[in-house]
């Protein structure tokens, strides 16, 4: 069990937080996931970034798995301007059969990352 203590010496409001777990065993990837045409799909601009008027502009995207088990997939996300091969982050996903998996703003809150880029989301053809 754990707490959340905020402390402060004046009036605030604490709007949003984030935790950041990372299990024994995972480990970032460190070369990027190789998948045949009929296992990826992309999601050609994805951003955490600054829009108009103080806004933000983010990526909420919904995995659905349609197959009878257990998929796994991996969302891989490459900066705008980065080397694909070598500039990414990426995670696995694992989705239960006839299941769908909500992620808001993927590139910050799964990704830890910021800025635009494009998501490739690799898995099996069949899910």
């Amino acid at each position: 069990m754990w707490t959340l203590s905020v402390i402060s010496t004046a009036p605030v409001t604490l709007t949003s937080w984030s935790l950041v777990i990372q299990f024994a065993g995972d480990v970032p990837l460190t070369v990027r996931p190789a998948a045949s045409a009929n296992q990826q799909k992309f999601i050609a601009a994805v951003a955490h970034a600054p829009g108009a008027n103080g806004t933000t502009f983010i990526t909420d995207v919904r995995l659905f798995n349609r197959g009878a088990s257990s998929a796994q997939v991996t969302a891989v996300f490459t900066p705008t301007g980065g080397d694909g091969r070598t500039n990414f982050a990426a995670v696995r996903i694992v989705i239960q059969p006839a299941q769908v998996v909500a992620i808001d703003d993927i590139v910050r809150t799964l990704l830890q990352s910021a800025g635009t880029g494009q998501l490739q989301i690799i898995g099996a053809s069949d899910q």
